[in-house]
């Protein structure tokens, strides 16, 4: 595994393909993996002429770096394997290249296909014969890739000469002990636009990542590290991840929420174990076919931190409404769920499903 920019520029000197590659979703957990991104980088000189000649990088978009650097990806998705949830929230939309449904059981075949195919074109580009070039590939972070490797296609670990790490890279280039977040890194080396990170800070509207997209990010990103002439960077610390540790810690915004659900254990005790952060709280809801628009598990103000309650937002105090109906109650790791509706005066409510009265809602629903 190949952590630091050094090595990775000694590969780029020589004969070297790099492969990106991202999964979504994890064998024996749920669906397992349920799609494949790759993206194949055939050259990382900065293409003369373009807004890449020339370093720093300034408000370059991703489409022109796949333009500039003959970007090439895909997007595989995994015949029969649905994430939960993303019939009412549809997954990032794939911009470049193809989607293709792979089954299971034919994904080694597809990837070394798609391999081969970029070494033939690589032989194409080239004035003079080479030698075969080095394959090369790339992730942002390496667990999930891994424990799909040795499960769905460990054949492909023969055809490899190296594996890099690029979170691991960029820590080292910035000189921070954690990674940065791949919606981090693009802005900090000059990327703008609406496609360089998945979305917003605080926006529910996307299910899961689309990995193809974040397969081109991420060779993207290789080609801006190896066209920086320095070995440091300046990459803010989790910007996104901050901003949104904070939203979730906290009842959704009144402004834009003046309605949400609190939800806690009947007996006061801190929520279930499968509602004790804001992701578990999503995945315990959209597995059951709702779709909230804003969520958060809160602490206490005082130590221990254990999540005592939640929050939940949907589109129409109706919806709210029914969930509270249909949750109220319910027992979830032992513990019994008791859920309210709570109003833009910040009170509680008194009449359960009832509350709030005629006037709140027409204020709400105009």
């Amino acid at each position: 595994m190949i952590r630091d920019i050094d090595t990775v520029r000694t590969h780029s000197k020589s004969s070297t393909i790099f492969v990106a590659l991202d999964v979504e979703g994890q064998e024996g957990l749920g669906v397992g993996v349920h799609s494949i991104g790759l993206a194949v980088l055939s050259s990382t000189d900065p293409p003369h002429g373009t807004a890449f000649d020339a370093w720093p990088w300034k408000d370059v978009m991703l489409d022109d770096a796949l333009q500039s650097y003959k970007i090439e990806s895909a997007s595989l998705k995994v015949a029969g394997r649905v994430p939960p949830g993303s019939q009412k929230r549809p997954p990032e939309r794939f911009r470049y290249g193809s989607v293709v449904s792979v089954p299971v059981d034919e994904l080694e075949g597809y990837i070394r296909r798609c391999i081969q195919a970029a070494q033939e074109v690589y032989y194409l580009n080239q004035a003079a014969q080479e030698e075969q070039p080095n394959i090369v590939l790339v992730t942002w972070g390496a667990s999930s890739e891994m424990h799909a490797m040795m499960n769905l296609f460990p054949g492909l670990l023969s055809i490899l000469d190296a594996w890099v790490d690029l979170a691991d890279v960029s820590t080292g280039m910035t000189g921070v002990s954690s990674p940065s977040a791949l919606n981090d890194a693009p802005p900090a080396i000059g990327f703008t636009g609406r496609r360089v990170t998945l979305q917003g800070p605080g926006d529910f509207s996307y299910g899961h990542h689309d990995p193809g997209m974040d397969a081109t990010r991420t060779a993207a990103l290789l080609a801006g590290f190896l066209a920086c002439p320095t070995e440091r960077l300046d990459i803010p610390r989790y910007n996104k991840g901050r901003w949104r540790r904070k939203q979730t810690n906290k009842r959704p915004a009144r402004e834009t929420h003046p309605f949400a659900i609190m939800i806690r254990s009947e007996d006061g005790s801190p929520v279930p174990a499968s509602m004790c952060t804001a992701s578990r709280l999503e995945s315990f809801f959209t597995t059951r076919s709702v779709v909230p628009v804003a969520l958060a598990v809160c602490p206490p103000s005082k130590q221990p931190k254990e999540k005592t309650h939640g929050w939940v937002a949907l589109d129409s105090l109706s919806a709210m409404q029914s969930l509270v109906s249909q949750f109220n109650g319910l027992e979830v790791d032992g513990k019994r769920l008791h859920l309210r509706i709570d109003g833009p005066n910040g009170k509680p409510s008194r009449r359960g499903t009832q509350w709030p009265g005629p006037k709140n809602l027409e204020a709400f629903e105009s």
